[in-house]
C-alpha cells in the first residue's frame, strides 16, 4: 500500500492543510481581510485567495483553463506578496517543495508593519510622513466600495495603530 493512502500519508495531508489554512488566514488578517474563517473552507479558500490579491472573483474562471491557470497563480500570489510588503521573489519560494511551506509561514508570520523587515514606502504631506502600503490598501478598499468605518475598523483588528490610520484618511482628505 502507497504511503499516501496509509494513515501516516493522511496526517501529513492534514497537518500540511491545516498549516496552509493557517498561514492564508494569517495573512488575510494582515491584509485587514475580516472574514478569514474563509481560509478553512476548502474551495472558499480559493475566492479568499482571490480576494485578498485585490482581484474579481471571475478570476476564478481563469484558473479552470489549463496553462492560464499557471499564470493566474502566478500574478494572484505576486499581488498578495507585494500587498505584505515583501519581494516578489518570495513567489517563486513558494513553489518549491519544502521550502514553499516555510515561505508560507514566513509571509504569514513575520511582522510586515515593523521597519525592520520591509522597505517602508513613504509620501509627504504637510505635516506628516504616511505609511505608502496603507494608503493603497485604504485606496483600494474605497474602490472595493468598503465604508471608511469598516475600514478602519480591520486596520486596527489587523494591528495598525490608530494614530497612523487617522494620518493616513488625513492625509487623503487633503491630498484629494
Amino acid at each position: 500500500m502507497s504511503f499516501f493512502f496509509s494513515l501516516g500519508g493522511f496526517v501529513l495531508i492534514a497537518a500540511i492543510y491545516i498549516y496552509s489554512s493557517h498561514c492564508l488566514a494569517r495573512m488575510g488578517k494582515k491584509l485587514g481581510e475580516l472574514k478569514t474563517w474563509k481560509a478553512w473552507v476548502p474551495l472558499v479558500n480559493i475566492f479568499f485567495t482571490i480576494k485578498l490579491a485585490g482581484k474579481s472573483y471571475w478570476w476564478f474562471l481563469l484558473l479552470l483553463i489549463p496553462v492560464v491557470n499557471i499564470v493566474v497563480i502566478i500574478i494572484i500570489w505576486v499581488k498578495i506578496v507585494t500587498r505584505l510588503g515583501r519581494s516578489k521573489w518570495h513567489v517563486l519560494l513558494l513553489f518549491l517543495p519544502v521550502i514553499g511551506l516555510i515561505d508560507l509561514g514566513y509571509l504569514a508570520l513575520s511582522n510586515s508593519t515593523d521597519g525592520s523587515n520591509y522597505e517602508h514606502k513613504q509620501i509627504h504631506t504637510t505635516d506628516h510622513n504616511v505609511n505608502q502600503e496603507l494608503v493603497n490598501y485604504i485606496k483600494q478598499s474605497v474602490a472595493d466600495g468598503h465604508d471608511l468605518a469598516a475600514i478602519k475598523q480591520s486596520l486596527l483588528s489587523a494591528g495598525w495603530p490608530e494614530q497612523e490610520i487617522e494620518d493616513v484618511f488625513r492625509a487623503s482628505q487633503t491630498s484629494s
